[in-house]
């Protein structure tokens, strides 16, 4: 509200609030994600109000802003070094109950301040870190799956859902390209994981892809979302890459 009225009223609620320019490495401080690292969920969203103050163009006082873009770059950071000790480079590493529901989107929460850490700083390792975390989502991962329907060479094909449900009833639609599946779950709550043989199973292997596998591989918009922002991060680099490559063999 504030950065759409610049009211003086929602400025001082927001300045005041304890989450003001938080940009937490671990927003989940209980419930069953709890010591999860990542930068926001569903139910902890504070981070997407300090990524709107240092983005949009406010009143705000140019030190705060400042201050909020380096908490972004310096939570980049950290994810940048628990990728560097991951197997397949993903900056996002088990917690205490293995991976969570909904892990991918927990990865590509974190992936979205790399980027924004690349925005702010230029540095091309944010890049890199962004790119290297796709590629897990893609298929570069223990199970060589892809979680993202239509895309790679072993793409998802089966998320659990009521209307895209070809497998179950081959008079409704497959999935359209472009659908996350929520990957690995290490809870198996679900009957079908539970039947699948997964009990103990590493985290990044705790999947299956199959509809009736609604804890692992359901499809939800806020695990799309980041998917579309991580996209069109890296297809713009990709396209700004491509014009420089071009300039550069016509000179």
């Amino acid at each position: 509200m504030y950065l759409t009225t610049k009211k003086p009223a929602y400025k001082d609620f927001l300045t005041k609030s304890p989450y003001y320019k938080q940009v937490p490495v671990n927003a989940t401080a209980s419930g069953p994600d709890a010591g999860v690292d990542t930068v926001m969920t569903w139910g902890n969203v504070q981070a997407l109000g300090s990524i709107s103050l240092a983005v949009v163009p406010n009143g705000l006082h140019g030190s705060d802003v400042d201050g909020i873009k380096k908490n972004i770059v310096a939570t980049a950071d950290a994810y940048l070094d628990i990728a560097s000790k991951q197997g397949y480079r993903v900056p996002f590493k088990p917690g205490a109950q293995g991976y969570p529901w909904g892990s991918n989107s927990f990865i590509l929460n974190n992936l979205i301040v790399i980027g924004l850490a690349n925005d702010l700083t230029h540095d091309p390792k944010y890049l890199n870190g962004v790119a290297g975390g796709m590629d897990y989502i893609m298929g570069r991962n223990p199970l060589d799956q892809g979680f993202v329907t239509g895309y790679g060479e072993r793409a998802l094909a089966y998320p659990h859902h009521r209307f895209w449900s070809f497998q179950a009833n081959p008079k409704f639609p497959k999935a359209p390209p472009g659908a996350l599946s929520g990957g690995p779950n290490s809870g198996l709550e679900d009957p079908y994981v539970q039947a699948a043989g997964l009990h103990g199973c590493p985290p990044e292997k705790c999947f299956v892809d199959n509809i009736e596998a609604w804890s692992a591989n359901e499809i939800t918009v806020n695990w799309n979302a980041p998917l579309v922002w991580v996209t069109a991060f890296l297809d713009e680099r990709g396209a700004k890459a491509e014009k420089n490559t071009k300039v550069k063999r016509t000179q």
